[in-house]
């Protein structure tokens, strides 16, 4: 579990590059189209046989990995195929670029989501980046607080931010936005 200062600076980091890159409502973010166009990433879909991986990451700023590709997310197709496939797809690859911006510390990274490993602080904090990147906290107190009731606020969260009812959820309970343990339809 992170603790509330570590949090803090995960956020802070989500907001900055948020700021930088002139994203300020909901409406205009696609994390896929994001990180290509302003970091350089190539995201693909690859079928893994572990289905607890669901991403990886792969970085060399010296060499190209292929055909001219120095970064590159690649995201499980099988969860691409599922249940809110475009959501999930769009966390995975903002957690592996939470693993760039957050842990890289030479010119060469990897990095794989594994859903298995629940509680190793690098993947918590990727996971908690990629919330962050996704439902910043202004943006959802902003647009969410005029919403009355949980139900609305969780129904409101996943259409307008473009995720699933479990991050929606999650999210809004850290906020205090709505009661711990609601639920939702």
């Amino acid at each position: 579990m992170l603790d509330n200062a570590r949090k803090k600076e995960i956020e802070q980091q989500a907001d900055r590059i948020l700021k930088e890159n002139d994203i300020t409502t909901p409406f205009r973010f696609d994390p896929i189209r994001f990180l290509s166009t302003r970091y350089g990433f190539t995201i693909q879909s690859r079928t893994y046989n572990d289905a607890d991986v669901t991403g990886m990451l792969l970085v060399d700023d010296d060499e190209p990995l292929f055909d001219n590709t120095y970064r590159l997310i690649t995201i499980n197709s099988n969860v691409i195929n599922g249940v809110d496939g475009v959501k999930r797809a769009c966390f995975i690859a903002l957690h592996e670029f939470g693993h760039y911006i957050l842990h890289k510390k030479e010119h060469r990274q990897f990095a794989k989501r594994d859903t298995s490993c629940k509680e190793n602080t690098e993947e918590l904090e990727a996971d908690y980046f990629a919330l962050c990147m996704l439902l910043p906290r202004s943006l959802v107190e902003g647009y969410i607080k005029p919403y009355s009731c949980d139900e609305e606020r969780i129904y409101a969260t996943r259409r307008l931010f473009g995720v699933t009812e479990k991050k929606a959820i999650l999210r809004l309970e850290e906020l205090e936005l709505i009661g711990a343990n609601a639920v939702y339809g």
